[in-house]
């Protein structure tokens, strides 16, 4: 699953194998996962892909204006880590985590 946190909240989006391999977007565009939450206009309206290619897990920038960080660099592309924050410019941070969730959250099934 995947936390999205930023000013204005936090969410969980829950990434099924099936989504996965077809492809998660994150923005602030109403067809995008996690829309309410990354609603800053820092955010690009497709900012983020999250795609499975051939067995493993992508975290993909769409050239947003702000950018995908993964620590202090910049990248374009990046194999997410589990528990390790990736920055989506200033403005939110997206983390992987295990399947394993608390039961008082309410994720966004994919």
């Amino acid at each position: 699953e995947i936390n999205v946190s930023s000013s204005r909240g936090e969410t969980t989006v829950v990434l099924g194998q099936s989504a996965a391999r077809s492809g998660v977007l994150l923005g602030r565009s109403r067809r995008c996962d996690a829309g309410r939450v990354l609603a800053d206009r820092s955010i690009s309206r497709v900012h983020l892909l999250i795609i499975e290619i051939a067995g493993s897990l992508f975290a993909i920038d769409t050239a947003s204006y702000n950018g995908l960080w993964d620590d202090q660099e910049q990248e374009r592309a990046t194999l997410p880590e589990v528990e390790h924050p990736l920055s989506l410019g200033e403005a939110a941070k997206v983390v992987w985590r295990s399947s394993q969730r608390d039961s008082s959250e309410e994720p966004t099934s994919l």
